[in-house]
């Protein structure tokens, strides 16, 4: 684990920036700038090399948020204002610097120079969190209940102290674990080869192998390094002392020094699933709160989280129980088209929609794309080809095709339909609000199901309050 400044203050007020920002060296202290943040050289110079090592993908990032093999950097290297400088992407988390301060990430969607703002952009971002299955996020706390206020570090250690309090309550567990010594007595398996060699001059030793029931196991040995990390990196008062106490329950287990081999060797069964928080939120601190593979001396620990994954996640998860309340059926992710039929033989180039909403015949597609809009213009033309290849290829059967664009917003609008092929294949764009979990889709689901196809004639029939 990378040691950090011996005399750094630890309650230093962390720094903030929005994705996209810039950050630059300065030879004072750390300061907000109208685009940005200046710091100091020493974090810049560990910055620099966190973004200049290798490629940021598996080997850099603590998780992998994405289906991709390599994701894209959390930092670009760039020039801004005449001078060296690294700008944020599409990351949203914190990275610890060598100088102790805290950098702070936070979505693209309120200023930070505002703390209430501030407070708004974290508790989205922590409601986006909650929807991950495979990570501990489930348990945070409502950021409407004054959590939002708080640093993000502090929330996730907060929480893991929470966890772990709550599993000592429970019972901390433990194990027959095999040990070797000399003792005065025999009991347990005497070891003669070893017996002869170390205690041939002392007839009153034994050197016996036996088990001991003891909580030195690699459960507990993880708890105990994630404890110890919380101490050293927390900047309040009440999580310090949170984990002073919680340390003092495992006084006789020491602190894990292989972390990759504890995780591995976690037992998994019913006498354990109390440990089944706690252990999640020590595999996130712990893998995540790691130095990545950097070259150079200075080290800087992250755990960034990818917010088109993000966005992407929590809108299928709340979309999708939108739509069985109508009594659509929501696969995210849906494969099994191809926009090529054939290609030696074989389809090609395989298309998987992020949404696709499927009832008794009749479908529709939505895709999510993590960005900024403000009007049509704003609208990449990608994003209409990529929807174009959905609708026609996805929908192909339906003789009316709604496909829709979903963006991030903290207010909900509709833009004016773009008509692919007339008034058979539209494409709708929505915004979805993120601060109250709204989106026009659910409404016009109900449109669709209701509205017949086409009329007599074959042409197709426009929905109530469509354009």
């Amino acid at each position: 684990m990378t040691r950090l400044k011996q005399d750094a203050d630890p309650i230093m007020e962390p720094l903030f920036v929005r994705e996209y920002e810039y950050v630059t060296p300065s030879r004072n202290c750390a300061a907000r700038e109208r685009d940005g943040i200046t710091v100091t050289g020493r974090d810049f110079t560990a910055l620099k090399q966190l973004a200049i090592s290798r490629r940021q993908g598996r080997a850099q990032l603590p998780f992998n948020l994405s289906d991709e093999a390599e994701t894209a950097p959390a930092f670009r290297l760039c020039a801004h204002g005449g001078k060296e400088a690294l700008q944020t992407q599409c990351y949203a988390g914190v990275v610890l610097l060598p100088s102790g301060r805290c950098l702070e990430i936070l979505p693209k969607l309120f200023p930070v120079d505002d703390p209430a703002l501030r407070g708004r952009s974290r508790a989205i971002l922590l409601n986006m969190l909650r929807t991950l299955p495979d990570f501990p996020f489930r348990s945070l706390p409502d950021a409407t209940l004054g959590h939002a206020d708080l640093p993000l570090l502090e929330i996730f250690l907060s929480r893991f102290l929470q966890e772990t309090g709550s599993l000592i309550r429970k019972g901390i567990c433990c194990d027959y674990l095999s040990t070797e010594s000399g003792e005065t007595f025999l009991r347990g398996k005497l070891l003669l080869q070893e017996h002869i060699r170390l205690h041939a001059a002392h007839r009153d030793r034994f050197y016996v192998q036996h088990d001991e029931f003891l909580q030195d196991r690699p459960e507990n040995r993880l708890i105990k390094r994630t404890l110890l990390l919380a101490l050293r990196l927390s900047g309040t008062a009440s999580n310090r002392r949170a984990a002073r106490m919680l340390l003092d329950a495992f006084h006789a287990v020491s602190a894990s020094r292989r972390i990759r081999a504890d995780l591995a060797s976690c037992r998994k069964d019913r006498n354990l699933a109390h440990y089944t928080p706690a252990l999640a939120w020590c595999r996130l601190l712990l893998c995540g709160l790691s130095p990545a593979p950097q070259s150079g001396e200075l080290r800087c620990i992250s755990l960034l989280f990818s917010l088109p994954y993000l966005f992407e996640r929590h809108v299928a998860q709340m979309l999708g129980k939108a739509a069985r309340l109508r009594g659509w059926n929501m696969t995210a992710q849906a494969s099994g088209h191809f926009l090529v039929e054939e290609h030696h033989n074989l389809p090609a180039v395989p298309l998987r929609p992020d949404l696709l909403f499927t009832r008794a015949g009749k479908a529709c597609l939505a895709d999510t794309k993590w960005k900024i809009m403000e009007n049509s213009n704003d609208i990449s033309p990608h994003d209409m080809y990529q929807l174009f290849a959905y609708t026609e290829t996805c929908l192909r059967e339906q003789s009316v095709r709604h496909s829709f664009l979903i963006y991030p917003a903290v207010t909900t609008r509709a833009l004016p339909v773009f008509h692919f092929r007339r008034e058979r294949s539209m494409l709708h764009v929505l915004t979805y609000d993120l601060e109250h979990d709204a989106c026009g889709l659910a409404e016009w689901l109900a449109r669709i199901d209701s509205a017949p196809d086409a009329d007599k004639h074959g042409h197709a029939v426009l929905l109530p309050g469509g354009t």
